[in-house]
This record gives C-alpha cells, sequence and structure tokens, in this order.
C-alpha cells in the first residue's frame, strides 16, 4: 500500500510527466488532447525503440524533453539516461510498462520509496501472450508502480481476475484520431490494397505483396504501402519483377493523405500481428484482411468477421490472394462502410484515450486535480 498524501495547494499546479521509450508522431494528437486539460504535462522520450525501425517523431509540435536510450545484452534490455531525476521530481508520472525497461523498474522503485505513485501504462502480458512466469514479472512491476493503465477493458478485466493483488487499473483505448474530428467516408467506389506499418519481417509485409501479385484482380488495382523498414528494398525489387502496380509511399503521417489511401482501398492487408493499424484503417471504413494465428494486440477485439474484417488460416500467398478476391465482393458497399466507422470511432477514440490518461494521474495524486 501507497500513502499518498493530501498535499492540494490551491496555488500550485501538481507536475506530470509522460515518459516513454521512444514515442512516435501517432501520439501526437492525444497528447495535444491531454494537454488541453494538463497544460504543464511534460513529454520526455528515448530515440530507437528495442525495434530498430521503430523511432521516435522528430517534431510532435510542442515541446519534449529527449534522452538518450542505451541497450544492454544485445538490445534486450534497456536503460534511459538521464531520465531517473525528472520522474522522480514530477508529482505524477506515467511511464511505459515493460518489465525490459531498467529505467522503469528504478522510477517505480524511488517513488514508491518517496511515498508516490507511478502510472504503469501498456499490456498486461507481452506480445507472445500469456505465459505464467513472463506475466508475474509484469504483474510484479505494476504493484511497485501502484496504478496501471491499460489500452482494453478486456486486459484490465484479465489482470484483475488472474491476480488477487492487481493495483488499482484504468483504461485508455488505443486511438489516433478523435470523433470529433471523424468525417464521414465518401460514396466512392475503391479499388486497391494497403499495406500500413513497418516494413520489417514480424509484419510480412512481402506475403501481402505475394498475394497481391498472385490475386484475380483488375489490372487497375494498385498495392499501396505506407512505412519504412528493413524490407523496403526486397520489396521494391520483387514489385519490379512484376507486373502490377505498386506504389511505396514511406512514412506517412499527414491525415488528409492516408484518409484519401484508404477511402480508396478495398481492405487493408496485414499478414503479421494486428495492433494499432485495425483502428486506423476502420476509422476510415477500411477493413481488414489478417492472419488469424498471429499474436495480436488487445486491439484486435474491434474484428467481426465479415462485417470488418476477413481472417486467414494460413498465413500464406495464395490464402491471402483468395481472400482478396472475396473482399472485392464484400467491401465495396458505401453505408458497409460508414457503419464500419463508426463502430471503430465509438471504441477507441483520443477522447476515450485522454479520458483514461487524465483519470489515472487524478488517481495517482490522491484526488482529481485535472
Amino acid at each position: 500500500m501507497i500513502a499518498v498524501a493530501n498535499t492540494r495547494d490551491s496555488k500550485k499546479v501538481p507536475s506530470v510527466v509522460f515518459a516513454g521509450i521512444a514515442i512516435g508522431d501517432y501520439r501526437r494528437h492525444f497528447i495535444e488532447r491531454v494537454r488541453q486539460q494538463i497544460p504543464n504535462l511534460k513529454v520526455v522520450t528515448g530515440d530507437i525503440h528495442f525495434e530498430l525501425s521503430f523511432k521516435a517523431a522528430k517534431n510532435l509540435g510542442f515541446p519534449v524533453h529527449r534522452v538518450q536510450n542505451y541497450y544492454l545484452a544485445k538490445r534486450s534490455l534497456i536503460w534511459q539516461k538521464k531520465i531517473l531525476g525528472i520522474c522522480l521530481s514530477a508529482d505524477a508520472c506515467v511511464i511505459e510498462h515493460n518489465p525490459r525497461s531498467l529505467t522503469a523498474w528504478a522510477v517505480g522503485l524511488r517513488r514508491r520509496a518517496a511515498g508516490k505513485r507511478t502510472v504503469a501504462w501498456g499490456h498486461v502480458d507481452s506480445r507472445s501472450g500469456h505465459k505464467p512466469i513472463n506475466s508475474f514479472i509484469r504483474h510484479i512491476q505494476r504493484r511497485l508502480c501502484g496504478a496501471t493503465l491499460f489500452y482494453t477493458n478486456k486486459e484490465r478485466k484479465i489482470a484483475v481476475d488472474r491476480y488477487a493483488r492487481e493495483p488499482m487499473a484504468f483504461v485508455a483505448p488505443n486511438a489516433l484520431y478523435g470523433r470529433s474530428e471523424w468525417e464521414m467516408p465518401p460514396d466512392c467506389s475503391p479499388r486497391d490494397f494497403i499495406f500500413i506499418g513497418r516494413l520489417s519481417e514480424d509484419k510480412k509485409p512481402d506475403i501481402a505483396l505475394q498475394a497481391f501479385i498472385l490475386a484475380k484482380l483488375p489490372p487497375v488495382c494498385v498495392m499501396h504501402f505506407v512505412g519504412e523498414g528493413q524490407m523496403r528494398p526486397t520489396l521494391e525489387k520483387i514489385a519490379q519483377n512484376s507486373d502490377r502496380n505498386v506504389i511505396f509511399h514511406g512514412h506517412v503521417s499527414d491525415r488528409s493523405v492516408l484518409a484519401g489511401l484508404f477511402y480508396n482501398s478495398i481492405a487493408a492487408i496485414s499478414p503479421g500481428y494486428v495492433g494499432l493499424s485495425f483502428v486506423q484503417s476502420t476509422y476510415f471504413g477500411c477493413p481488414i484482411i489478417y492472419s488469424e494465428r498471429e499474436p495480436h494486440a488487445p486491439e484486435i477485439i474491434l474484428a467481426k468477421e465479415g462485417f470488418n474484417s476477413l481472417s486467414v488460416e494460413h498465413c500464406k500467398p495464395d490464402c491471402f490472394a483468395k481472400k482478396m478476391e472475396c473482399a472485392c465482393l464484400l467491401f465495396g458497399d458505401f453505408q458497409r462502410r460508414v457503419e464500419i466507422a463508426k463502430h471503430s470511432v465509438s471504441m477507441f477514440n483520443i477522447e476515450k484515450m485522454a479520458d483514461g490518461f487524465i483519470a489515472a494521474v487524478n488517481y495517482s495524486l490522491g484526488q482529481k486535480y485535472f
């Protein structure tokens, strides 16, 4: 039990820190929303995540304190230099919940010793799924911090049901855009396909490209790849040796550009694990074709077979190609795409995400400040 003293002073606004390993530009709208209620929010980020293709945004549009990430034991552990003092001095601190982060353990331990709660923000289990020892270690880190912020209600329920002494938990649904800025998809005739995400082996973009080449699709159909990664040269070579239309856009964060790509795509293709890309695609009314046997992130709860998605049992190009042909018949209806978008934005939006974040911060402070 952490005793949080009631030190509220009407003249003093509590200091709040949000610290991440590498905060990407996809968090920009969310942080802007939080800053409307917590103007003095201090954002701290390292440079590169465990995955080399995952880098922090160069410009989020507001001041960001940058620290150096140091990786140990063949990139299995991380220490963030000069971040401990920032987190210890803050009245409230939200850190990335990751047992591989020595920084998270140190911050949680030192703040606990000082009688301060820390909010650990992350998943109940690792990407590889529930493994008793690994999951228990994650639970210990959450208990050390004193409060948790999960991405879905399902994760919160799993944690509470699994561990009798699970700390107070809140939910911030993983989102990219707001309910207030949502626009109805245009009544158009989509004809393309899209892959969005890192062009890395775990995302399996090569399966998506090979499936597109195999699928019996109209010659005018284009496959769009949005993202960067070490596999791009290989993918470009495969595309050049085919007779299909493939466009590599690189990293794109402009919402209007992305909207146009999704509106004109019959479906998004995701042979690797599915996460935030599911939320992003369906926000614009674009369904997704995904591999059902991958270790998906909690956002997979959005999936409704035949409504906003098609699952593929075997992650092979020919299996994805057949589903792409089916998608041409299923997902061209305008009203269907409107319903897909409404369903997505009702479950995952930055308003809900910010509310969960702020509720966790207030709890860590001992009472409602924001």
